[in-house]
């Protein structure tokens, strides 16, 4: 069955600003020209009428418009019965020239004998001025000799061709036998491609090697080839005339505008639509993805507040499109040159530069941001000094392999990101250029190439989602469908922007029966996850509500949140039902853990109360036989039997439970201080008690021996004295002087000596 060509001409994306000149710049390249054309059919006019002849032509218009957007193919114009188009790798071209007449030969066995259709393909290979509606030079000129060479059902190509010959062919080819009348073929070898079986002196047997079978049997999903504006009407009667199309964008992979005017050059920021996107419900997505798409918003670029709400989901999926593919884009490469490995890759895709360390400034910046503005003439110039020196830079290389990109010369960007990956860099360049070879590849139909640089950017990045996310759809490609669903699964799980990416992404449209159960599921899951966790939330909030009772500030934040859930379930949406999912886990955590602070809390004050207690107790044991601190030892001990209660009581849970026992907690510990504050005061009383005791008696043993010398020891002294050293001069009177100061003497160190020594043997004790 044909592919309709609603399914292959590219759809108007983008409303892509044109270049400054009107007039189309002449670019140089090297291309493989295409011509087909349709055998006598001038003679099927004339016999079937030209209703029947203008169905012929569409039939043939159909078939090449598939096979060119298998390829990447651009098709230029249509010439009546013919059609000219041009492709960026010569083998594409072949593999497209095959594809037609298979698809012909498929066409004609469902038509009558007298209705069926035979083509002729002439392909060549040389540099042509590619503008932006037409291409000319000799290539052009060749190629359309070429064609009238051949014969119905047949493929004649030049030697220009690289692969076309040699263990590298991917074809059978027989030489054009005979002499060449048309004199600008002379000196060209020409050859005939045997696609339909026949065995060929050159090449391998068959009309296309096992890998490149492999490669047509896989849908492309990137836009189709561009069409002129007489195939289009003539397809879609009435049809709103596509612009010209492009060689498949590299930045984007849209054809709607060349790759150096894509317009993703103006994202910088974090994916915001695309994260705006998953917040949408499934089916209104795959709508608007299926739908004509939405023009950029006015102001589009790294400025626009893409803020919620602001635009509509058609205008988010046109920029969301373009976020897919955001780390082979300028803004990401900015980002990468401003974080360098102070950031984690996936924060880089994140858009976070913060904490960036990278050097700015000086040539390659301004490169860059030439790059990014389209002035390509002056990004080169500034990279000119540095192409010869063996140091440079590496992102120079990188850059050149961009400029390279968007000028459709991918052999040369090749080589450039080959230079790049050569030299010693951090971690994130080395897996951007990693990312961006292995894209390169699969443009170039090199897949296993591209699964090369896949691996080694898995080895230095485990989980790398870039590199698993495209080593998904080539599994789509080679018909690893139950494989590449699985990953696709467990990639939506860890990282939730993909689900909208692979809504949106035209790459995975082939494959929609294949993947559409997957996301289907993944949504009924998060939607059953998250109306199982509301009523789970509401319930937490409502126990910690009876158990603390309404404490204001905390009970609020979760009611907030709560609040937020329920309306994000209205919208049921994947990523609203995850973050439904998340915000009631997190009311249940933050219940689970005020409650479990607040037991804590309770816990250690009755620890505090109870090493208290036991102070007090011991406290009280030296005075244990005075009634009054026998009331007081008492009462502790039934504050000791209320604290083990309490602690009984953190088993239950009874309305006001926390309320209830913090009043409890509080009203012992004050019975406590007070306890304590008696406690002390009749410490501090039976001290002093104790200190008036020493000191009386100790004063009194003073005072006695004060008197003992006073009136014994001292009168015996001095009648001796006066007997013996004075011959009686001392008087009566005079003794008693002396007694009454010995007298008052000792009654002072009397009581000084008393003090002291009972405040020493009170500190003893």
């Amino acid at each position: 069955m044909d592919m309709p060509l609603d399914n292959v001409l590219a759809r108007l994306r983008f409303d892509v600003p044109p270049p400054p000149n009107p007039d189309s710049p002449q670019v140089l390249r090297r291309i493989a020209v295409l011509f087909t054309d349709i055998v006598s059919s001038s003679a099927y006019f004339k016999a079937h009428g030209d209703k029947a002849g203008r169905r012929l032509l569409a039939r043939h218009e159909r078939i090449v418009a598939a096979a060119l957007a298998a390829q990447d193919g651009i098709l230029v114009k249509t010439l009546g019965d013919a059609v000219m188009a041009y492709f960026p790798e010569p083998l594409q071209a072949v593999r497209a020239a095959v594809r037609i007449q298979e698809k012909t030969r498929r066409s004609n066995q469902r038509h009558g004998k007298e209705r069926q259709m035979r083509l002729r393909i002439g392909i060549h290979c040389g540099e042509g001025i590619v503008e932006e509606k037409d291409i000319f030079g000799s290539v052009v000129n060749l190629a359309a000799k070429l064609v009238a060479l051949a014969g119905g059902d047949e493929i004649l190509a030049t030697d220009a061709l690289p692969g076309l010959r040699g263990p590298e062919a991917i074809v059978s080819v027989r030489p054009l036998s005979g002499p060449i009348a048309v004199d600008e073929l002379k000196g060209l070898r020409i050859f005939r491609v045997l696609w339909d079986g026949e065995a060929g002196e050159i090449g391998p047997g068959g009309p296309l090697s096992s890998a490149t079978k492999d490669a047509e049997a896989a849908p492309r999903a990137l836009p189709g080839g561009g069409t002129s504006p007489d195939m289009h009407r003539a397809v879609r009667p009435g049809a709103e005339v596509p612009r010209q199309m492009h060689p498949a964008c590299f930045y984007c992979g849209f054809r709607d505008h060349p790759t150096e005017r894509c317009p993703s050059k103006r994202l910088a920021g974090p994916p915001l639509a695309l994260r705006q996107l998953g917040y949408h419900p499934l089916e209104a997505i795959e709508r608007s993805a299926a739908a004509k798409p939405g023009a950029l918003p006015s102001g589009y670029g790294a400025d626009l507040q893409i803020e919620e709400g602001k635009l509509s989901i058609t205008q988010l999926v046109a920029i969301a499109r373009l976020e897919i593919l955001r780390v082979y884009q300028p803004g990401f490469l900015k980002n990468l040159w401003q974080s360098g490995d102070a950031l984690s890759w996936d924060k880089l895709r994140a858009g976070s530069t913060a904490g960036g360390s990278g050097a700015h400034g000086g040539p390659l910046w301004l490169a860059l941001d030439c790059l990014r503005t389209a002035n390509r003439q002056r990004a080169l110039a500034l990279l000119a000094p540095f192409r010869s020196d063996p140091s440079t830079d590496p992102r120079c290389h990188g850059l050149l392999a961009m400029l390279d990109m968007e000028n459709g010369d991918y052999p040369a960007a090749a080589i450039n990101l080959k230079k790049a990956l050569d030299r010693d860099q951090g971690q994130n360049t080395r897996i951007h250029l990693l990312l961006v070879s292995a894209r390169l590849a699969l443009m170039r139909r090199e897949p296993l190439s591209a699964g090369s640089w896949l691996t080694e950017a898995l080895r230095l990045l485990p989980g790398c989602p870039d590199a698993c996310y495209l080593r998904i759809k080539e599994k789509f490609r080679t018909g690893m469908s139950g494989a590449a669903v699985n990953d696709l699964a467990r990639l939506i799980e860890n990282d939730r922007e993909f689900f909208a990416s692979v809504l949106i992404d035209p790459d995975f449209d082939p494959y929609r029966e294949s993947i559409r159960p997957l996301l289907a599921g993944l949504h009924k899951k998060a939607r059953e996850a998250a109306a199982a966790a509301l009523p789970l939330a509401d319930e937490a909030i409502k126990r910690l509500e009876r158990l603390a009772g309404d404490n204001g500030k905390e009970l609020g934040d979760l009611r907030a949140i709560l609040e937020n859930a329920r309306r994000l379930a209205g919208r049921d949406s994947y990523c609203g039902n995850l973050d439904i999912d998340r915000l009631c886990r997190s009311i249940e955590t933050a219940v689970k853990r005020s409650l479990a602070e607040k037991r804590e809390q309770v816990l250690e004050r009755l620890f505090d109360l109870t090493e208290a207690c036991a102070a007090l107790l011991a406290g009280a044991a030296p005075f244990s036989h005075r009634g009054a601190v026998r009331r007081i030892g008492t009462r502790i001990l039934r504050i000791r039997e209320e604290i083990e209660g309490v602690k009984r009581q953190l088993r239950e849970e009874a309305a006001g439970f926390f309320k209830t026992v913090f009043d409890t907690v509080r009203n012992l510990e004050k019975e406590t201080d007070r306890q304590s504050a008696r406690l002390k005061w009749w410490a501090e009383y039976f001290g002093f008690e104790a200190f008036l005791w020493i000191f009386l008696k100790k004063l009194a043993l003073f005072q006695a021996a004060n008197l003992a010398i006073g009136l014994l020891i001292l009168p015996v002294a001095a009648h001796y004295g006066n007997f013996l050293f004075w011959q009686d001069t001392m008087s009566g009177a005079q003794l008693w002087g002396y007694q009454k100061v010995a007298l008052a003497g000792g009654v002072a160190a009397g009581f000084m000596l008393a003090v002291g020594g009972s405040l020493k043997e009170k500190g003893g004790k």
